[in-house]
């Protein structure tokens, strides 16, 4: 395929087709000289459209690699950003009844996440004026016309039409209640392995983004939970056994507030790793860098964004044991115990990692004993008492998920061989590689 000619044009060429394009996009300069209080969730779509519109017209046109017009592309692109953020911020404060969300962490956060709405709302003003300073140089006019206020005037809802949907029955509710609730657990247990905790010093703001977590991964995080909230609303909401359970209303709310949190702190921890960090030594990181002060950036990103998400993912989980309680299938199967060397440590550790994966309870029986399965400790006093009493056979009782994948593990002697070395697991056991 022949390749389209491009034509190059000149800057001062150049100059009338970007006035055009960022007419609409520079009236946001003029409105905000005169209103600071009028952030509005239609304000930000407004910023988040036109500046959207101008970013793609400033990449088809090489803005961003020419050295005159690098610096206004990057402001644009970063008044998207902070438009995307506020948006995503001002939707939570506005639902956040309905997420039907429990404990003690909610005055905290509506007071801290008005901070932060504070935070990014006083950064779109400075990046508009730097934005304004930039036009002077360039040589572009703000426009004459200003925005009617009225367009950014929100609605608050007074009525709701009823509730009346949840009558039907759904296919496999409660199968699939039961797998959210695992999945909600085991995301929650790998975020808290990011150690989000409040940071008190710069220097140790510093030391979380990019270093132990970086946009990539928040962004795997934030997929994972996006698809939990998908499977819920496809197989969960609006159903009766929804109607029924104040644990699954709630177990959205948490999924809900969390992926909003993580959508916050890709954007904030994109805009630093791409703009505030010690990687890039561009002059145009230096010039964003006097205009967004990466401390704030990083604590808003750090002590509120993740923090919060955190603890909203921990909560969640009470919600999600309750669900396991309520919808799973109880069942008892018996079992050959490890050949070999029996339940010491490897076989314990696989057995415990099955159990935790569901997150319900699951019991091994020796006798009249109980061990919890969930403990490798506890796994291995039963091996103890297992091989005193030359026993070779066991019960194990709970989720039948579980005793399902136990199964599976006990048909390959539990990852090892009779001398106790690792062998491959099935792939029905995977996830055993990944915890």
């Amino acid at each position: 395929m022949t390749k389209p000619f491009t034509e190059i044009v000149s800057e001062t060429d150049f100059l009338p087709l970007a006035q055009t394009a960022s007419h609409e996009y520079l009236k946001i300069c003029n409105y905000l000289e005169d209103r600071h209080d009028r952030f509005t969730q239609k304000f930000y779509m407004h910023v988040i459209k036109e500046s959207q519109e101008l970013e793609d017209f400033l990449d088809d046109h090489g803005a961003r690699t020419n050295r005159n017009w690098v610096y206004f592309g990057e402001l644009v692109a970063s008044s998207r950003n902070f438009g995307r953020i506020a948006y995503t911020l001002i939707h939570v404060l506005r639902r956040y009844h309905f997420y039907h969300l429990e404990g003690s962490r909610v005055k905290g956060f509506l007071s801290r996440a008005r901070e932060t709405m504070g935070f990014l709302n006083q950064s779109i003003i400075a990046l508009f004026e730097e934005i304004g300073k930039e036009c002077k140089r360039l040589g572009l006019k703000l426009p004459v016309e200003k925005i009617d206020d009225e367009d950014f005037q929100d609605v608050t809802p007074t009525k709701v039409l009823p509730h009346n949907i949840g009558e039907e029955e759904g296919i496999d509710e409660k199968k699939n209640a039961v797998k959210i609730a695992t999945d909600l657990i085991n995301i929650a247990k790998r975020f808290m392995g990011l150690e989000c905790v409040n940071c008190s010093t710069p220097q140790e703001l510093k030391d979380i983004i990019p270093c132990k977590v970086s946009e990539d991964k928040l962004r795997e995080f934030q997929y994972a939970i996006h698809n939990l909230q998908s499977i819920y609303d496809t197989y969960i909401k609006n159903t009766s056994l929804e109607v029924e359970s104040s644990s699954l209303k709630s177990s959205r709310g948490y999924i809900s507030i969390a992926l909003h949190l993580l959508e916050i702190a890709c954007w904030l921890s994109h805009f630093y790793e791409r703009h505030e960090n010690e990687i890039r030594h561009e002059k145009t990181k230096k010039k964003i860098e006097k205009v967004i002060k990466k401390e704030l950036l990083l604590e808003n990103a750090i002590n509120f964004s993740l923090y919060y998400a955190q603890g909203y993912l921990q909560e969640g989980t009470t919600q999600a044991h309750n669900i396991l309680k309520a919808y799973t299938e109880i069942d008892t199967i018996e079992l050959k115990i490890p050949e070999g060397l029996g339940f010491h440590l490897r076989p314990s550790t696989l057995v415990a990692k099955v159990v935790n994966y569901y997150g319900s309870t699951v019991m091994m029986i020796v006798k009249d004993k109980r061990f919890n399965a969930s403990s490798p400790i506890e796994m291995m006093w039963a091996g103890g008492m297992l091989k005193r009493e030359n026993i070779d056979t066991v019960k194990f009782e709970g989720d039948k998920r579980v005793l399902h994948d136990l199964q599976i593990l006990s048909g390959v002697n539990y990852g090892e061989d009779i001398m106790g070395k690792s062998i491959d697991l099935p792939k029905e056991l995977a996830y055993l590689n990944k915890s």
